[in-house]
C-alpha cells in the first residue's frame, strides 16, 4: 500500500513525461538482466518508467474509449482464480473449469442470439496441431516436413511448444523449432520453465 500511495497524482502529470511512442524501449535494456535485482529497484523502475506510460482505465476521471470496466464481482473472481491456480487446458486436468467455461460461453451466446456455429457443439475448422516437447514425453514433431503437407493442402499449421518451447531460448536447443518460419501460429507457456505465475501463455500468429 505504501508503494501505491506514492504513485498518486493526476494522469496528465504522469503522461506529460511521455515524449513519443517507443519511449519505454529507450529506458529499458536491450536484454533481460543477467543477475537479480532488489525488489526496491524493481518497484522504482515501475514507478519511474512504467507508471508514466500507464493509462488508468479504471479511474472515474477517465472518459476516453469507454468507462471503467471493472467491478467488485470481477476482481473477487480474479482472486479466486489466482488462488486456485487451475490448469484448465483439457477436461481431465480440471473438469469443473472446462465445463464452467463452456457453459458460460454458451449462456452468453444464447443471450446474444448468436448462430449455432458459435456454440460449443459447433464443428471446428481444419488445422494441424503439432508439438515441440509434449507434456507427457517431450516428443518433438518434424516441423519442416509437416509444413510441406499444410502448404499443399491449405491447412492452418499450429505449433504447440507449451512445455518445452522455453528451452529453445538456449542456442543448443534452438534447432528443435527449425522450420517455425513456416507455421501460422506458435505458442509456449511462460508459466512452466520460466517460473512465471500461472497463467501466462504466449501466442504468436503470422501476420495475414
Amino acid at each position: 500500500m505504501a508503494f501505491m500511495a506514492t504513485t498518486s497524482g493526476s494522469s496528465s502529470e504522469r503522461e506529460s513525461d511521455l515524449k513519443e511512442p517507443g519511449y519505454l524501449g529507450k529506458l529499458l535494456p536491450d536484454f533481460a538482466p543477467t543477475y537479480p535485482e532488489s525488489l526496491q529497484h524493481v518497484l522504482n523502475d515501475v514507478q519511474e518508467k512504467i507508471l508514466p506510460g500507464v493509462t488508468h482505465w479504471q479511474s472515474p476521471n477517465f472518459f476516453a474509449y469507454f468507462p471503467a470496466n471493472n467491478s467488485i464481482a470481477s476482481f473477487l473472481g480474479e482472486m479466486l482464480s489466482a488462488a486456485l491456480n487451475i490448469v484448465g487446458f483439457s477436461w481431465i486436468t480440471s473438469p469443473a473449469a472446462t465445463e464452467l467455461e463452456t457453459i458460460v460461453l454458451d449462456w452468453l451466446a444464447k443471450a446474444l442470439l448468436l448462430p449455432h456455429h458459435f456454440f460449443s457443439t459447433a464443428i471446428k475448422f481444419l488445422h494441424l496441431w503439432v508439438q515441440v516437447g509434449t507434456t507427457s514425453s517431450t516428443a518433438v514433431d518434424p516441423l519442416p516436413a509437416l509444413a510441406k503437407v499444410t502448404r499443399t493442402n491449405n491447412i492452418w499449421f499450429h505449433v504447440d511448444a507449451a512445455y518445452a518451447g522455453s528451452a529453445c531460448i538456449c542456442p543448443e536447443y534452438r534447432h528443435f523449432i527449425d522450420g517455425v518460419e513456416e507455421v501460422d501460429s506458435f505458442n509456449m507457456n511462460a508459466h512452466k520453465w520460466f517460473l512465471t505465475n500461472f497463467d501466462c501463455s504466449l501466442l504468436w500468429v503470422k501476420y495475414p
